[in-house]
């Protein structure tokens, strides 16, 4: 009887120390999860502020002029502009 109840205990302790064990590793996991996500935050940050002193450096007409000043032939990535459509109606939508 004794034997059992001393085996039921180590079971027990056993049982209790595993699940101390997970309980750690879990606080472990979520602050590295939130200490990589305050580095996200602080890549966004640098970032967007790259990028706003980038535009605020970058004037259109001064680059464009630069640009001709240099006779570069450059093409667009994007691609042309898209004309608007005509303000004509076309036969489909067109009511007889």
């Amino acid at each position: 009887m004794y034997l059992k109840a001393i085996a039921m205990i180590l079971c027990l302790a056993a049982v209790a120390a595993a699940i101390l064990s997970l309980r750690q590793q879990r606080w472990q996991v979520q602050h590295q999860v939130a200490n990589m996500h305050r580095q996200i935050e602080n890549a966004r940050r640098s970032v967007w502020e790259s990028q706003v002193k980038v535009t605020a450096q970058l004037k259109p007409a001064a680059l464009e002029h630069r640009i001709q000043i240099a006779d570069l032939d450059l093409v667009p990535l994007a691609g042309a502009p898209v004309e608007a459509p005509s303000k004509q109606p076309s036969a489909r939508t067109h009511r007889r």
